[in-house]
């Protein structure tokens, strides 16, 4: 189920209005009301494939045993303690490695052979990658890190640590929870306002727009382009690539407003997962603004413990780049993903050596938009690898770019509709432009009545009204 779906719009509402309104009338019984979302989310998740379901059981099973076992045992025994721990490690690095990197480290391994003059036939295992699992993986280890870091005692409740791991508005694609920051909002009561639930909706309502319209239709240049690069001209391609830096933004980051927004009607808050990634004045800025919660989760958990930036500067070097080379795999299982992890580790390794620490904006305004054009094209650079399905199409693309075989064709604009046009390049770069000088207050609290209730009706006109391109998530892949 598609949040911007009928059938899941359909499945809210009967989830919203017996947690609110029938189960809320037991207000002793909260656990009730906790299973009744847990049951929901299983159900979510079925819905796309019944079997993967029990990974997400063995994972919490495993991980709510480990914490609380490294938990009672005495911090004294680290031996002990490292043996759960390693046990949750493995359980969720194995369960992750067999599902999204068995095709990949097999299919390599043949084309080694093959090139090494060694002729081996390809195999393909029919592995089917489990929606969410980079996700809820990663959730779930970080949990009993932290346990075993002495940060937090574990949960106590099973039911609440598997609602935990499988909420449905953040299990498919984030943001990546911390468990600290969701257990505390378990034990409180929670009541449905007005505000909330206005909150709640408008939010749900944003998110729905950047996928519908802005995200599928910037798809319509980056699907072709990425298809055959050498089928167009420079200026088309490079379109492609700029309509691909809109799409995965507007798409991710409306899946995370639809996510926002469905916690806040069922009553619980995350921290947001975006800050206007593309005003980011250095590499450094954009990864405190792109897709935070997985950045924060490497900084503590990978780039920190391989000794951050607090040894020398080669070795500082060598852990931006094993760091970011392994957050491009967790992308994808694909080399270009790797690629593209290994240049932002090259772009803030040149930061560094640059700026050294230092990486203030520029006060200068005309100097700082230097800054975010620059930061937005090296970034748009990056794209090129995270999109293209073969180094090939990577080179092809940026043969074309260069204008090798000529830049511009006034005969291609033609190809593509005036609304992909309109709605995929225009709308998004002035959309983007626009809240670089205004922030939009998503919940539309700010806003007088008439204007949040004006701009509510034009985005779901705008949504019944157009229609077409990906419909998928992207992240949904990864």
């Amino acid at each position: 189920m598609l949040f911007h779906s009928q059938q899941f719009l359909v499945f809210f509402i009967v989830v919203f209005c017996t947690y609110w309104f029938v189960l809320d009338r037991f207000s002793h019984l909260s656990q009730l009301k906790k299973a009744w979302l847990l049951a929901a989310s299983y159900l979510f998740y079925m819905s796309w494939n019944v079997p993967l379901v029990s990974l997400l059981w063995l994972s919490s099973l495993v991980d709510f045993v480990a914490a609380r076992e490294i938990h009672r045992i005495d911090m004294s025994h680290k031996g002990h303690r490292r043996r759960w721990l390693l046990l949750s490690l493995v359980t969720n690095l194995g369960v992750l490695g067999i599902f999204k990197y068995t095709n990949f480290l097999v299919d390599s391994f043949v084309e080694l052979f093959n090139t090494l003059g060694l002729p081996v036939g390809y195999v393909d295992l029919n592995i089917i990658l489990p929606l969410g699992i980079s996700f809820y993986t990663f959730q779930t280890m970080s949990y009993t890190i932290d346990v075993y870091r002495g940060k937090y005692a574990p949960y106590r409740s099973f039911l609440d640590f598997c609602l935990f791991v499988s909420f449905f508005p953040q299990l498919i694609a984030g943001p990546i929870v911390r468990a600290d920051c969701f257990a505390y909002q378990l034990e409180r009561p929670r009541r449905l306002h007005w505000p909330t639930f206005y909150h709640g909706t408008s939010r749900f309502i944003f998110g729905v727009f950047k996928k519908v319209i802005l995200a599928n239709q910037a798809s319509a240049f980056a699907d072709a382009t990425f298809a055959a690069p050498s089928d167009f001209s420079g200026f088309i391609c490079l379109i492609g690539v700029y309509a691909f830096a809109f799409q995965i933004y507007f798409d991710f980051s409306g899946y995370t407003d639809m996510a926002l927004g469905l916690l806040t009607l069922l009553g619980f808050k995350i921290p947001e997962n975006f800050d206007h990634p593309y005003e980011a004045a250095s590499i450094r800025e954009f990864w405190q603004r792109w897709h935070i919660s997985l950045s924060t989760w490497l900084r503590d958990y990978l780039y920190i413990p391989l000794g951050g930036s607090r040894i020398s500067t080669l070795n500082t070097y060598r852990n931006l780049f094993i760091t970011f080379g392994l957050g491009g795999l967790w992308h994808g299982a694909g080399w270009t993903f790797f690629i593209w992890g290994l240049l932002h580790g090259t772009y803030l390794s040149v930061e560094r050596l640059i700026r050294g620490h230092k990486f203030d904006r520029v006060r200068n305004p005309f100097l700082d938009t230097l800054m975010v054009i620059l930061t937005f094209h090296l970034v748009c650079l990056s794209w090129v690898f995270f999109r293209a399905e073969t180094f090939q199409k990577a080179r092809d693309m940026l043969h074309q770019i260069c204008g090798m075989d000529g830049f511009f064709v006034l005969s291609e604009l033609g190809l593509f509709k005036p609304q992909n046009w309109a709605i995929g390049i225009l709308l998004p770069f002035f959309i983007l432009v626009i809240t670089r000088f205004h922030k939009v207050d998503k919940s539309l609290r700010s806003y007088p009545l008439v204007v949040s209730i004006s701009i509510l009706s034009g985005m779901l006109f705008a949504i019944a009204l157009i229609t077409g391109g990906a419909n998928e998530f992207i992240y949904f892949q990864f």
